[in-house]
């Protein structure tokens, strides 16, 4: 497993972003970042943030700048498809870099919405993995998540 340094005070230390965190959608489309989530952001030089899709799942990844590259390296790892096939630049190159305001605020653009099928006035799942988080519909979330507890 590939460990990405980061250039944080502790300078050598490994990124491992963590938790699980409901959040609201908006009725203007915007969601609100969780504290947690801003904190750990700006223990890894804060914001903005590359927003991309998640490969094969209707979610989103959410990425510090400086980690884009080894959530790149990794998702060529996870999904192979993505080292060969011609569109697989909509998933290795960020659609958008995103800044909160003040209260954690912030507008995701139609494309990302319509990837991850996250409406206004729903909930969403952030998800912390490794060097990202991931954003999900929270009814997605929770069918893969019964998915993955049914016994085989």
């Amino acid at each position: 497993m590939e460990v990405c340094v980061s250039k944080t005070k502790r300078r050598g230390s490994p990124i491992a972003f963590v938790g699980m965190h409901e959040v609201a959608i908006l009725g203007d489309q915007r969601i609100i970042i969780p504290t947690g989530v801003r904190r750990q952001l700006k223990g890894h030089n804060g914001e903005p943030v590359f927003l991309g899709g998640l490969p094969g799942f209707k979610a989103l990844v959410l990425c510090p700048q400086d980690l884009w590259p080894c959530w790149v390296r990794k998702a060529k790892r996870t999904f192979p498809c993505l080292r060969s096939l011609s569109g697989a630049t909509a998933f290795l190159n960020p659609w958008q870099l995103l800044c909160w305001d003040a209260k954690g605020r912030v507008t995701l653009p139609c494309c990302a919405r319509c990837h991850a099928d996250i409406r206004a006035n729903e909930r969403a799942i952030v998800l912390g993995t490794d060097n990202c988080f991931q954003l999900w519909n929270g009814t997605a979330f929770e069918s893969i998540m019964r998915q993955c507890q049914t016994p085989i």
